[in-house]
Protein backbone atom coordinates (compact mmCIF):
# COMPACT_ATOMS: atom_id res chain seq x y z
CA UNK A 1 0.00 0.00 0.00
CA UNK A 2 1.37 3.62 -1.22
CA UNK A 3 -0.94 5.40 1.43
CA UNK A 4 1.65 6.60 4.65
CA UNK A 5 -1.79 6.84 6.63
CA UNK A 6 -2.78 3.00 5.58
CA UNK A 7 -1.53 1.10 8.38
CA UNK A 8 -3.20 3.86 11.04
CA UNK A 9 -6.81 2.97 8.83
CA UNK A 10 -6.48 -0.65 9.60
CA UNK A 11 -5.04 0.19 13.42
CA UNK A 12 -8.67 2.15 14.22
CA UNK A 13 -10.68 -0.51 12.45
CA UNK A 14 -9.31 -3.09 14.99
CA UNK A 15 -9.29 -0.69 17.92
CA UNK A 16 -13.33 -0.01 17.05
CA UNK A 17 -14.35 -3.19 16.64
CA UNK A 18 -12.82 -3.94 20.30
CA UNK A 19 -14.00 -0.72 21.54
CA UNK A 20 -17.84 -1.97 20.53
CA UNK A 21 -17.62 -5.92 20.55
CA UNK A 22 -17.54 -7.33 24.16
CA UNK A 23 -17.51 -10.74 22.58
CA UNK A 24 -14.13 -9.75 20.63
CA UNK A 25 -10.46 -10.18 21.60
CA UNK A 26 -7.35 -9.47 19.52
CA UNK A 27 -4.65 -11.55 18.41
CA UNK A 28 -2.17 -9.55 20.25
CA UNK A 29 0.52 -8.17 18.90
CA UNK A 30 -1.48 -8.75 15.47
CA UNK A 31 -4.49 -7.04 13.63
CA UNK A 32 -6.02 -10.42 14.46
CA UNK A 33 -9.62 -10.97 16.35
CA UNK A 34 -11.37 -14.26 17.89
CA UNK A 35 -14.72 -15.08 19.34
CA UNK A 36 -14.41 -15.52 23.15
CA UNK A 37 -15.12 -19.50 23.34
CA UNK A 38 -18.24 -20.31 24.63
CA UNK A 39 -18.96 -23.58 26.47
CA UNK A 40 -20.41 -24.65 23.19
CA UNK A 41 -17.01 -23.02 20.65
CA UNK A 42 -14.68 -25.43 22.76
CA UNK A 43 -16.47 -28.79 20.63
CA UNK A 44 -16.45 -27.24 17.12
CA UNK A 45 -14.14 -26.71 14.37
CA UNK A 46 -12.94 -23.13 14.69
CA UNK A 47 -13.48 -20.87 11.26
CA UNK A 48 -10.48 -18.72 10.57
CA UNK A 49 -10.34 -16.12 7.24
CA UNK A 50 -8.68 -12.76 6.24
CA UNK A 51 -6.93 -10.72 4.18
CA UNK A 52 -6.20 -7.06 3.42
CA UNK A 53 -8.42 -4.42 5.27
CA UNK A 54 -10.11 -1.72 3.19
CA UNK A 55 -12.61 -4.92 2.69
CA UNK A 56 -14.63 -4.06 5.55
CA UNK A 57 -16.44 -6.21 6.48
CA UNK A 58 -15.34 -9.05 4.79
CA UNK A 59 -13.36 -10.31 7.20
CA UNK A 60 -13.41 -8.75 11.14
CA UNK A 61 -17.12 -7.90 11.14
CA UNK A 62 -18.29 -12.13 10.12
CA UNK A 63 -16.61 -12.98 13.57
CA UNK A 64 -19.36 -13.75 15.41
CA UNK A 65 -20.70 -16.80 17.36
CA UNK A 66 -21.92 -19.13 14.58
CA UNK A 67 -19.78 -17.36 12.02
CA UNK A 68 -16.47 -17.02 11.93
CA UNK A 69 -14.10 -17.90 14.95
CA UNK A 70 -11.31 -15.54 14.06
CA UNK A 71 -9.91 -13.34 11.31
CA UNK A 72 -7.05 -11.77 10.50
CA UNK A 73 -6.32 -8.76 8.79
CA UNK A 74 -3.32 -7.27 6.70
CA UNK A 75 -2.83 -3.50 6.21
CA UNK A 76 -4.91 -1.88 3.22
CA UNK A 77 -5.10 -4.12 0.51
CA UNK A 78 -2.66 -6.42 1.56
CA UNK A 79 -1.77 -10.21 2.56
CA UNK A 80 -1.60 -10.53 6.46
CA UNK A 81 1.78 -12.12 7.46
CA UNK A 82 2.10 -15.98 8.40
CA UNK A 83 2.86 -15.34 11.82
CA UNK A 84 -0.52 -13.45 12.73
CA UNK A 85 -2.52 -16.05 10.61
CA UNK A 86 -0.99 -19.12 12.57
CA UNK A 87 -1.33 -17.31 15.84
CA UNK A 88 -4.65 -16.75 15.47
CA UNK A 89 -5.07 -20.55 14.45
CA UNK A 90 -3.36 -21.73 17.38
CA UNK A 91 -5.84 -19.38 19.50
CA UNK A 92 -9.30 -20.29 18.19
CA UNK A 93 -8.77 -24.17 17.61
CA UNK A 94 -8.06 -27.01 19.87
CA UNK A 95 -6.38 -30.14 19.03
CA UNK A 96 -9.83 -32.75 19.13
CA UNK A 97 -11.31 -30.23 16.71
CA UNK A 98 -8.77 -28.34 14.68
CA UNK A 99 -9.84 -25.25 12.72
CA UNK A 100 -10.61 -24.45 8.99
CA UNK A 101 -8.25 -22.20 7.10
CA UNK A 102 -10.72 -20.23 4.48
CA UNK A 103 -8.61 -18.93 1.89
CA UNK A 104 -9.42 -16.27 -0.72
CA UNK A 105 -8.07 -15.82 -4.10
CA UNK A 106 -7.93 -12.50 -5.21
Amino acid sequence: DNSPNAPLAADQLLHGLLATNDQLAQVAPFRAVYHKPTVESHSQVSLVSGGGSGHEPSHAGLVSEGMLTGAVMGSVFASPSTDAVLATILKTSSKEHGCLLIIKQY
